[in-house]
């Protein structure tokens, strides 16, 4: 299954890579997300556990980072894998953001 989500947003592009890469800030601002944790800093390696209402945690890996355009980070377990694309694409009144 594949899921895509494409929003518009005036901030510029630098704006919001600053939040995206600020982990521990995500559930301030997503509701999606009650808890991120982190195991170092923004970083290609970087395992993060997030919680998401009522489900269960899940342990991201980060394996890309394009600073300021892009990442991509990868969750592994019994039965399942999964990768999101987090993208920033600048427009000319903003930015595009693309999550899969």
């Amino acid at each position: 299954m594949r899921i895509d989500v494409t929003e518009a947003s005036a901030a510029a592009p630098a704006t919001l890579w600053e939040t995206w890469a600020d982990l521990q800030s995500w559930p301030r601002w997503c509701p999606a997300v009650a808890v991120v944790e982190p195991d170092g800093p923004f970083a290609v390696g970087t395992a993060v556990r997030v919680v998401q209402p009522d489900t269960r945690p899940t342990v991201w890996t980060i394996e890309t980072i394009v600073p300021g355009r892009s990442f991509r980070w990868r969750s592994r377990g019994p039965g399942f894998a999964m990768v999101g694309d987090h993208l920033l694409e600048p427009t000319g009144s903003g930015t595009t953001i693309r999550l899969s």
